[in-house]
């Protein structure tokens, strides 16, 4: 049976040869008071085999680049395997060993809630395929820029994806989220009405610095 893409060729010729013989028959019908009704035949005929023949090109050119080259039709699914800073792989890329390091810091560049959301998605994949051991403390993820506003009760309307999926991984035990005291000074927000699931550090750029260089936390 045809595949789905012959199907669709063959169907796309059949429209087009009853749109061509509609034009044929048109333009012959209109001039056979003046031509010879063989020659008319026979002129008919042949603009019927030719516009069969071009299409019936198309089809069997289709199908030889189909056989000949089979992988290309057909859509490669591969899974992809997400490995962490320290992690030891084998041949297939696959994770062998938990890494050398006594936890995980999100890199924050941008300061952007997207940036932000984008960190914890990233850990819940690593949650979900275990490159997150239970022996390591939750991932930690300290927020120093203009998107500590998203921990902000009052703003939750305005990103209740990233704050339900902070909220779930933070219950899980997967990250540990820490807000800038000072940053939500700046800001004019009372620390009062943070999420509940959130910490507070006194200063955002000294606890990255500690974790990463007194505490040897990587990046993820």
């Amino acid at each position: 049976m045809p595949t789905l893409p012959v199907v669709a060729v063959l169907r796309f010729q059949f429209e087009a040869r009853r749109l061509n013989l509609s034009r044929v028959w048109g333009r012959s019908s209109a001039a056979h008071l003046t031509v010879n009704p063989l020659q008319w035949l026979c002129a008919t005929i042949r603009q019927t085999l030719n516009a069969f023949l071009r299409r019936g090109l198309l089809v069997l050119t289709f199908l030889l680049f189909q056989w000949s080259f089979p992988g290309v039709a057909e859509e490669s699914v591969t899974e992809d395997v997400i490995t962490l800073p320290g992690w030891t792989t084998g041949l297939n890329g696959v994770p062998e060993g938990p890494p050398e390091a006594p936890g995980y810091l999100a890199r924050l560049e941008l300061n952007t809630a997207k940036e932000l959301l984008g960190a914890l998605k990233r850990a819940e994949m690593l949650f979900f395929d275990g490159s997150f051991q239970s022996q390591l403390p939750p991932a930690t993820i300290v927020v120093h820029g203009p998107e500590v506003a998203v921990f902000f009760k009052h703003n939750y309307h305005k990103h209740k994806e990233l704050v339900d999926l902070a909220a779930r991984l933070s219950a899980f035990k997967v990250v540990d989220i820490r807000v800038c005291e000072t940053r939500t000074g700046v800001l004019g927000y009372d620390l009062d009405a943070l999420v509940p699931f959130v910490g507070t550090v006194p200063f955002g750029p000294d606890e990255v610095r500690r974790l990463v260089e007194d505490e040897g936390y990587l990046y993820f």
